[in-house]
């Protein structure tokens, strides 16, 4: 059957749109069990091993930078398969890809042997996966919470569409907390591209092995999302029914995917990993020695907005406003790394005001070729000259910068992901905040302050001695934007290894006024 009418049939389609989405979007959810974080004995595996580490620093937190992507693997299985008490995990993207399903076999077996497990996820890229999650949340020890959901659960962009101003508001924290004694916080989602199991693509990623008071921190912080109003478990948002003979399928299929998995070649890399030998080898026993597995100790800060910061005016405690007074406290060298980088007037305001009164100001960032988000790189591309006049340095990452390992990773593209700030060689900030209106205004963020001169001076070694040969240095030549390329000696007039039209789009995209958005 067809109308005759065609603008009669799209009106009488989107008023059907709206009388759906309209009815799903007021739920009447039933009250929720509130819960609070466990910590395990002291005769846990990881309590006996956060306080053999502690034992001399009272106090201090302990820090362990993860930037190769194995061991930032490995640290969380590790912590997964050692948990006694409790697993809490809180992300803004979990994939059902090969590393997905690694953590998932290793959050059921934990849950198996009697861990608490609850995972919290943002709704936006999880609501196409509610019979898989209603499906593992069926398991007595692991419960399953959505952050401000789609009420649309079978028309999520219709939902997405009639409730914009709501649903835009997403969490982007990431961490992984084991029997509030150790966490893993930083710039890492769950999927193939953040930890080296993907063909096509791999993000350069940070995250910070965390040991103790700061992990009580992210615990609490956990618990604040985990019992906020807008947290829902997926079996209160879900009318998918998993009946005794699906349950029974599932189970099934995770027999198999164990089978599966230990025939994977990825789970070969993990075991020869230079972490996993280097764990075996301590038995996680001592504070092993080493450049590549050392803790360090300091004064470390849990850095968090509020579940509710999108009904909030800007507030002190929020990340943005813990980093923008940290910046502006600095004395000699800011060193800022931030794959999707749009500093506004504001930002830029105070970029440009500390270089003209001699600090050092360093942005690194991704180059067009490189980014997965033209729009953040037309939002930022406005930026450039002004910071480049005021004597701020510009680096953009090369697409190719893992060419060398693409033997071992069969990556194709590169991509810069982490979220880090130095300030002065003496303190560094790593977590999930991109320098861009989203992280400051419309996403949930986190991330850890740390106080310890050791570590933020060898990242900053680290950082600059790459530089030259993984990333474009951009100069301005007689009012010219030109691009660097130490390594080779070459000099570029145009976004390096970007296509036509690519730079098309992104100059169209520049015009727009969608800078709050990115």
């Amino acid at each position: 059957m067809r109308f005759g009418n065609g603008q009669f049939s799209v009106s009488l389609l989107l008023l059907w749109s709206v009388l759906i989405v309209g009815c799903a979007s007021t739920p009447d959810y039933p009250d929720k069990a509130e819960l609070r974080f466990l910590t395990a004995d002291s005769q846990a595996p990881l309590s006996q091993y956060a306080s053999k580490l502690q034992h001399l620093y009272q106090g201090q937190s302990g820090v362990q930078l993860l930037g190769d992507p194995l061991d930032a693997m490995v640290a969380r299985l590790l912590l997964i398969s050692q948990a006694e008490s409790s697993i809490d995990l809180q992300y803004y993207i979990y994939r059902g890809d090969d590393t997905g399903a690694l953590i998932a076999l290793a959050l059921m077996e934990a849950a198996d042997r009697g861990v608490r497990v609850r995972i919290l996820l943002d709704d936006l890229a999880t609501t196409s996966k509610d019979k898989g999650l209603v499906a593992l949340a069926k398991h007595p020890n692991i419960q399953v919470r959505s952050f401000n959901p789609n009420p649309s659960r079978h028309f999520n962009n219709l939902g997405m569409l009639f409730n914009f101003p709501r649903l835009n508001y997403r969490m982007h924290n990431k961490s992984l907390t084991a029997d509030n004694q150790f966490s893993i916080v930083g710039g890492r989602n769950i999927g193939n591209e953040y930890f080296a199991a993907d063909e096509t693509l791999e993000f350069g990623d940070l995250d910070l092995w965390l040991t103790g008071p700061v992990v009580t921190k992210v615990s609490a912080s956990f618990d604040d999302y985990w019992n906020a109003p807008h947290v829902q478990p997926i079996s209160a948002l879900s009318d998918i029914h998993v009946s005794e003979e699906q349950l029974a399928a599932f189970a099934r299929d995770i027999k198999k995917a164990r089978r599966d998995m230990a025939s994977h070649p990825y789970l070969s890399r993990l075991i020869n990993s230079r972490m996993l030998a280097i764990l075996t080898e301590s038995h996680l026993e001592n504070d092993a020695p080493g450049e590549f597995y050392q803790w360090y100790w300091g004064v470390a800060e849990l850095w968090s907005d509020p579940p509710l910061k999108q009904a909030m005016s800007v507030e002190n405690h929020w990340v943005v406003a813990e980093l923008w007074q940290a910046i502006q406290a600095v004395e000699s060298e800011l060193l800022i790394i931030s794959p999707y980088f749009v500093p506004t007037a504001s930002g830029t305001e105070l970029l440009t005001g500390l270089s003209r009164r001699g600090v050092k100001v360093i942005v690194v960032t991704n180059s067009l070729a490189a980014t997965d988000v033209l729009a953040v790189h037309a939002g930022y591309q406005n930026y450039r000259q002004q910071l480049l006049e005021a004597g701020v340095t510009l680096y953009e990452i090369k697409p190719d910068l893992l060419e060398s390992d693409k033997s071992l990773t069969g990556s194709s593209k590169s991509s810069l992901h982490a979220k880090t700030v130095i300030f002065d060689r003496q303190k560094l900030f790593v977590g999930s905040f991109n320098f861009d209106p989203r992280s400051a205004l419309l996403n949930t963020e986190m991330g850890v302050m740390v106080e310890q001169p050791q570590l933020a001076g060898r990242l900053s070694k680290e950082i600059e001695q790459r530089l030259p040969t993984q990333a474009y240095e951009l100069n301005l030549e007689q009012g010219t934007l030109i691009w660097l390329d130490r390594g080779s000696g070459r000099s570029l007039d145009s976004e390096p290894g970007a296509g036509w039209w690519q730079r098309l789009l992104v100059e169209l995209l520049s015009w727009l006024p969608i800078e709050s958005q990115l």
